[in-house]
């Protein structure tokens, strides 16, 4: 956690479909405002990574909301290293204020990617798109998911339908075209 340098993590880009396309990074409504953390020392409330960008809720330890691009042109998702998830927290934040390994580890639940780590893991080389996607394995990017519900290859449908958008909606439809899209994630907060 501390090595980790976010300083050349540009985050999501609105204008990452071209073609004179912008679609803002969300903002919370103001209900919510008072709870969301902001990067230690600054104003600023969005957290910056690879391909995908967060706005954290510094009471329930969640982000708010987790947007990203993904580029479906298979020149770019050059990765073909095997998944492994090391979970961090972000040092720009409180460490206070994160959830941890200590929390998931009797839980029941998974750690649930909001921007999945699949869909960062591209970049100009192998070693961009694997570092992209491995820096997806932020608690800041991660809400308490129930497995069954979360896993893919456990038929869970939440999983499955993740997997569809990155297939069917960014993936190259024909072998002259690719796609790109931004996904935007988060659980809804609600009193009751």
């Amino acid at each position: 956690e501390d090595s980790t340098d976010f300083s050349n993590c540009k985050g999501y880009q609105p204008g990452f479909l071209g073609s004179g396309h912008h679609i803002a990074l969300p903002r919370p409504k103001t209900a919510i405002r008072k709870f969301i953390a902001k990067v230690n020392g600054t104003d600023s409330i969005v957290l910056r990574y690879y391909n995908y960008s967060t706005i954290f809720h510094s009471v329930r330890m969640m982000p708010i909301v987790s947007a990203i691009n993904v580029d479906g042109d298979k020149a770019k998702r050059k990765d073909n290293a095997e998944r492994k998830d090391t979970w961090l927290r972000d040092k720009r934040l409180s460490l206070d204020i994160q959830l941890s390994d200590n929390y998931y580890k009797n839980s029941g639940f998974d750690r649930g990617h909001m921007s999945r780590r699949e869909d960062a893991d591209w970049g100009a080389t192998a070693e961009d798109a694997k570092r992209n996607a491995d820096l997806t394995c932020m608690y800041t990017n991660a809400c308490p998911q129930v497995a069954k519900i979360n896993q893919s290859g456990k038929n869970g449908l939440w999983g499955i339908l993740e997997k569809i958008v990155l297939e069917k909606g960014a993936e190259a439809e024909t072998t002259n075209s690719t796609n790109k899209i931004s996904v935007f994630n988060g659980p809804i907060f609600k009193s009751d």
